[in-house]
């Protein structure tokens, strides 16, 4: 594995491991099916109910041949009822090298896997583009600031009600908070609202709190020198 140094532009990355062609049919499905959906692997994450960057993780390894519970919680994050492979070769039989070489640019992120071979060239098997949406953000600061302001003042509606006394999930967070943006709510923006809120030092205040099922956000009360 090769990391890069964030600072420069553009960087990259390598990974190698040894896997079968089903699990990259699988690292294509999925990656396809989030690039198209315009989120990025952090977004997928948090809508799945993780506090890091899970999908990237798994990404990496080029094993996306998630558990059936894991493949759900993924294809509900992108609201995409098929579960289908996009491409096969099952006669690609048994276990192989394959490296994943990510390429960052200012605006955008190409993923390239090789199946790579002592004796021949490495082969190439798939090649995807994906914005950079950090950048993408940054670059339409004022549409993003009007509308992380609409959104601030409906989740500060919604923790002022009863909807945070239960804990609640980032996707059903999400989707109750779409309505407040026409539905062009990114989740990298919601995550970012939420997060800032648990910094708050005063109560009641939302707490992120790590389940068995995963995130969840809810809100607290002091009493006494406990936090309930």
């Amino acid at each position: 594995m090769i990391k890069p140094d964030s600072n420069i532009f553009p960087s990259m990355e390598v990974y190698i491991e040894e896997r079968t062609r089903l699990n990259i049919n699988l690292l294509y499905s999925f990656m396809l099916k989030r690039i198209a959906k315009g989120y990025s692997s952090l977004d997928v994450s948090f809508l799945m109910g993780f506090s890091f960057d899970f999908i990237k993780s798994v990404e990496e390894l080029m094993n996306l041949g998630l558990d059936f519970i894991t493949n759900n919680l993924y294809l509900r994050a992108l609201q995409d009822d098929n579960d289908g492979i996009v491409f096969d070769d099952f006669e690609a039989n048994g276990i192989v090298t394959y490296k994943l070489v990510r390429i960052t640019y200012p605006e955008q992120i190409i993923h390239e896997v090789f199946k790579v071979s002592d004796e021949d060239d490495p082969e190439l098997i798939f090649r995807l583009f994906e914005i950079n949406h950090p950048v993408k953000a940054h670059k339409n600061m004022q549409g993003q600031e009007d509308r992380r302001m609409l959104l601030t003042k409906f989740i500060d509606l919604l923790f002022s009600s009863t909807y945070f006394l239960s804990p609640r999930k980032p996707i059903s967070i999400f989707n109750r908070c779409q309505i407040a943006v026409d539905g062009e709510l990114k989740p990298y923006e919601l995550r970012e609202i939420l997060f800032d809120m648990c910094k708050k030092k005063s109560y009641p205040k939302l707490r992120a709190k790590e389940r068995k099922d995963g995130l969840t956000f809810e809100k607290v009360f002091k009493i006494g020198n406990k936090s309930m």
